[in-house]
């Protein structure tokens, strides 16, 4: 009970700075980067791995695409606090925009297991992602601000199945900008056992923008993300999953008029697909 309170007074430290607007909602370089994993850092508790993951963003009304391929890592100093990186790379294809290839926003992590409950098959973690603007801002690469991801998933395991819900935010260390609020819920169904044992893997996720320079307040893109984790051995899985548009309420104010070099379509995405592989010590 001590370790949950200590973890909610840090999660109250981490909304309570005095920070910010994600640039674009659901930006490709900021910490809510389009890349995915279902077993990733915010939905197991603290473990180390290596995970490798490519995706490919098709953005809406034929704009183009944006390829994302990114390494990242955790590395679990005891049972219940872990660290961990990523480093993003981004090609993007877009109508108006020129040809861009280039690092995207590398970030730093810190978990925290603040409570866990094995006879229930619960646990709860809290956790944070600062992210640096190694990216360019002006191709789409990047935020251009250091960036804070504080986060709280909670995950139950049934019999058959298991659930996770995350909720956090996307802060700026400093400009102009407001926080946006991000979330997932997450269903994990066992499909086969044996010899190449199989998950089915369901997530509902989105950023909504309270304020935001550009878009209306309470501008929300969600997806659907579906996908089928393969576990090769036991510290071995692959990941194949799509990505769909399920809620977009995008809608530039008034009076903006956005030019043919804008960055904001980029946060604009149709459909997509993840290959992910990830290997745990």
């Amino acid at each position: 009970m001590r370790s949950l309170k200590v973890g909610l007074a840090a999660m109250i430290f981490f909304f309570g700075i005095n920070v910010a607007e994600a640039h674009h909602v659901v930006g490709h370089g900021g910490s809510l980067s389009s890349s995915f994993n279902p077993y990733s850092s915010q939905t197991r508790p603290p473990e180390t791995f290596v995970d490798f993951n490519f995706n490919v963003d098709r953005l809406d009304g034929g704009l183009g695409y944006v390829l994302s391929y990114q390494t990242s890592a955790e590395y679990s100093v005891n049972r219940r606090w872990s660290f961990g990186a990523r480093v993003p790379f981004l090609t993007i294809r877009e109508k108006f925009l020129p040809d861009t290839d280039g690092i995207g926003d590398v970030a730093a992590s810190v978990k925290f297991l603040a409570g866990e409950w094995p006879l229930h098959r619960m646990f709860l973690t809290l956790g944070s992602e600062v992210s640096f603007p190694t990216g360019n801002e002006d191709k789409g690469t990047g935020t251009g601000d250091v960036m804070f991801s504080p986060y709280l998933t909670l995950s139950k395991g049934f019999r058959h199945f298991s659930l996770l819900t995350t909720l956090g935010s996307t802060l700026a260390a400093a400009g102009e900008v407001h926080p946006s609020v991000d979330y997932s819920l997450s269903l994990i169904l066992p499909v086969t056992k044996g010899a190449l044992p199989v998950d089915f893997f369901l997530s509902f996720q989105g950023s909504t923008a309270a304020t935001s320079k550009t878009f209306t307040n309470g501008s929300t893109k969600a997806y659907l993300r579906p996908a089928f984790v393969f576990h090769l051995t036991s510290k071995l899985l692959a990941t194949l999953g799509g990505k769909f548009s399920a809620v977009d309420t995008l809608e530039v104010k008034k009076g903006i008029a956005l030019s043919r070099v804008s960055t904001a379509p980029l946060s604009d995405v149709q459909a997509g697909f993840t290959f992910d592989i990830n290997y745990s010590f």
